[in-house]
């Protein structure tokens, strides 16, 4: 269980920062790696898609954890979490070949929907599985 929430958080964190830089060279801003590049970046000019796809992984998320939490009593906190995990790697695939700004903010929003199966599903894993004077 660890090493799967591990995992999926190194997942979710690691390609993060990249995403500005994916956003602007889906806008034609930025044509070349960013090591390589002479001029200023505009960076400014991809911030409502950053911020769009931001906000659909946390809208998503927040919209989807009560099902998840509904989906966990009826078949149970592992199977809740391994469908996220599915359904994480799906959107993190489709994040991967995505190729334009929509359909990498759909993924991201789909990301957000696989959180909500994964965390905080597996903070009641934990706090079921701990001696109530130990939670925090």
């Amino acid at each position: 269980m660890l090493t799967t929430i591990f995992v999926v958080s190194l997942g979710l964190s690691a390609a993060r920062p990249m995403f500005p830089y994916i956003i602007l060279t889906f806008r034609g801003i930025l044509r070349e790696l960013p090591e390589v590049t002479t001029e200023p970046i505009e960076a400014h000019r991809g911030a409502f898609e950053y911020g769009t796809l931001i906000a659909a992984f946390m809208v998503t998320r927040a919209l989807s954890a009560g099902f998840a939490g509904f989906l966990s009593d009826v078949i149970g906190r592992k199977r809740t979490i391994v469908a996220g995990v599915l359904l994480n790697l799906i959107a993190s695939a489709g994040l991967m070949i995505s190729g334009d700004i929509w359909t990498f903010i759909s993924f991201g929003a789909l990301q957000g929907a696989a959180s909500a199966m994964i965390f905080p599903v597996a903070d009641a894993y934990v706090a079921s599985i701990m001696p109530r004077w130990s939670r925090g």
